[in-house]
């Protein structure tokens, strides 16, 4: 690796943009599991008014015998149906109180879903949870970005952090914690000096640190470079 021109290591956001890139990236982790708390009571909801309505209407169009065979009552499919979707809605309920919903959250949804009877509410329940299903899959996909893009995206520092490099090869990288300040020293040691980036966040220098080594170890794959 060569320095001896001055310039900028990596170009791009400063280190105050990336500190609030992760606390953004938080609020995405955040954001995406209150969407799946949300589509879980959603789908609670909508399975216990396929319950409620299946089992209503298997009621009235039901008769005593149909099976044609005299004191058998035949099994309507209506009561098939609820009991398969009241199975549904035991497993929703247990997805959303893993995810933290609370007992009178999950009661509430499975409530209002049994108590809904017109074909607009049922056509209504199951639009919201298709919807909250498809924001599920959106910030799932956001979160699986390529992982290299987001390592990139944290190495990158201000091109007003600029300075002159010694052209030595690099013989030892060291992590330092700085007194009273709070922040991590990344150290690069050279046979004119020792090189010294200053970071806000210990996470970025970690990042740094096994970044050039790797680097190194490309140029050079049968140097060791001891941390």
């Amino acid at each position: 690796m060569d320095f001896k021109y001055p310039k900028t290591w990596l170009r791009g956001k400063s280190l105050t943009t990336l500190l609030r890139s992760q606390k953004e990236q938080k609020k995405e982790e955040k954001r995406l599991h209150t969407a799946q708390l949300h589509a879980a009571l959603s789908l609670t909801q909508l399975a216990a008014a396929i319950a409620g309505t299946s089992s209503s209407v298997g009621k009235q169009e039901s008769s005593p015998f149909q099976n044609g065979r005299a004191g058998v009552p035949s099994q309507d499919m209506g009561d098939v149906i609820s009991s398969a979707a009241a199975l549904l809605t035991n497993v929703c309920a247990e997805t959303a109180e893993s995810l933290g919903a609370h007992k009178a959250q999950v009661r509430t949804a499975v409530e209002s879903g049994m108590a809904i009877q017109s074909p607009i509410d049922m056509i209504a329940v199951t639009a919201t949870a298709a919807t909250c299903l498809r924001g599920v899959s959106l910030l799932k996909s956001r979160a699986m970005e390529d992982p290299l893009s987001r390592i990139q995206q944290m190495l990158k520092i201000s091109a007003e952090i600029c300075t002159i490099m010694p052209s030595d090869p690099i013989t030892n990288i060291t992590e330092e914690r700085a007194e009273h300040q709070g922040n991590s020293l990344l150290c690069l040691k050279t046979k004119n000096g020792i090189i010294k980036l200053v970071f806000e966040d210990e996470m970025q220098s970690r990042i740094w640190v096994s970044t050039i080594l790797n680097l190194l170890e490309m140029r050079n794959p049968s140097r060791q470079h001891p941390h």
